[in-house]
């Protein structure tokens, strides 16, 4: 027994010697790589918002002014939205780009689009990886002897194992404990399909707002585009709920029905984007009643959550109340630009950088920047179900008395 102990003594002192180094060494690697893994992302973000950015400024080189927009629509067909906005005022119909600002702008919309197709990829590669290695999720340990602090050891070597002796003692015990990890995927993260599929309408809707500025047409391509993708784009948040609130777990059990709520908000969304496209509903109006509708279920889901289900269930939830906030404010600083810009109120007039400030083009940053924000509260959400430990005690004693 005494030597038992003496070489458990031994092995904690290793451990807390060697490990220190090893979990220092370890973190300063995992430091190192994720700064890596945020380098190629943003190239990678950067790259794939740039083949459409890029593709975008060669043809307006080649076609600045040379009324590509009339030869190939008619000209009772371009430069038709009636002064609708300033850039719009005395636009030049022969250039391929007729709104400059209000056209680039939506380089922001293919921006936020990238970023969450990257994020989507990422995310898959990295169930890839987990489902070609995957990880320990139940740890068993067991001891001789389970101490309370070292000095029992020590204590033990010196007087318990003479007097178990004299007495004719023998003791042992055994104690198991069970880690489960308690930190489970998001809907988001763990079905990247919502990723790729909003960053792609995201795509569409920069394109479609884009050209519909660049030629002033109402095309399938143009006015319909815009009006679709935007349909698309802002009804997310109000489908992702249904996934958000009955995805409740990822056991292979409830694999069919988790892959079943996961399709709903891609599926809703390109339904609204083609009832858009093939003109069967007023993009406007609903709009409009979407937003309402994103903007009264996300501060309720958040009260559920918060103070009804993290209550009456072991699933908790912690989401960032701050990034909805920070989303409205920019919506709503936007949609005031954009009505003074209507109105004629917010035209400046000037150098080119300038012109960037107009009320149409701030609207389309953003509101870009609204759509990210509601992204990343989604994305950000922690899911954690309570830790389950099982402990196992097994005592056995035999005392001899000589007579």
């Amino acid at each position: 027994m005494r030597r038992h102990n003496a070489q458990i003594v031994q092995q904690l002192f290793f451990q807390h010697c060697c490990c220190g180094n090893t979990i220092t060494t370890a973190a300063r690697n995992g430091s190192s790589s994720s700064s890596r893994n945020n380098s190629r992302f943003v190239l990678a973000v950067i790259a794939l918002a740039s083949v459409f950015i890029i593709t975008i400024e060669i043809i307006d080189k080649i076609h600045y002014d040379d009324g590509l927009w009339i030869r190939l629509l008619g000209r009772d067909h371009v430069g038709i939205v009636n002064n609708q906005w300033c850039e719009a005022v005395n636009a030049d119909v022969n250039r391929f780009i007729m709104e400059p600002s209000n056209a680039r702008s939506d380089y922001f919309f293919i921006l936020i689009g990238a970023w969450m197709i990257v994020y989507g990829i990422r995310d898959f590669k990295r169930l890839n990886l987990t489902e070609i290695n995957p990880p320990v999720t139940e740890i068993v340990m067991t001891y001789d002897i389970v101490p309370a602090h070292l000095d029992d050891i020590i204590a033990t070597n010196t007087h318990n194992a003479e007097h178990d002796t004299e007495v004719g003692l023998d003791r042992s015990s055994t104690q198991a404990v069970t880690f489960t990890n308690d930190d489970i995927k998001n809907p988001l993260l763990q079905y990247p399909q919502l990723s790729i599929g909003n960053g792609i309408f995201n795509i569409m809707h920069g394109l479609g707002s884009f050209f519909y500025h660049s030629c002033e047409c109402n095309t399938w391509f143009a006015s319909e585009a815009d009006g679709a993708g935007m349909l698309a784009v802002v009804s997310f948040p109000m489908f992702y709920t249904i996934s958000q609130l009955f995805i409740t777990s990822t056991s292979r059990s409830d694999l069919v029905k988790n892959n079943v709520l996961a399709t709903i908000p891609l599926l809703g969304q390109g339904i609204l984007w083609l009832m858009a496209i093939l003109n069967k509903v007023d993009a406007n109006p609903v709009f409009q009643k979407i937003f309402y509708v994103d903007a009264a279920l996300i501060p309720l889901v958040w009260l559920y959550f918060k103070f009804w289900n993290n209550r009456r269930s072991t699933r908790k939830h912690k989401l960032l109340a701050w990034l909805p906030i920070i989303s409205l404010a920019l919506f709503a600083v936007g949609y005031g630009a954009w009505i003074l810009d209507k109105k004629k109120i917010w035209c400046f007039r000037g150098p080119k950088y300038i012109t960037w400030m107009r009320g149409h083009a701030l609207w389309h940053l953003l509101s870009a920047g609204s759509l990210f924000c509601m992204y990343m509260y989604f994305r950000t959400e922690s899911i954690t179900i309570s830790v389950q430990n099982s402990i196992k005690l097994r005592a056995s004693s035999k005392i001899s008395r000589a007579v």
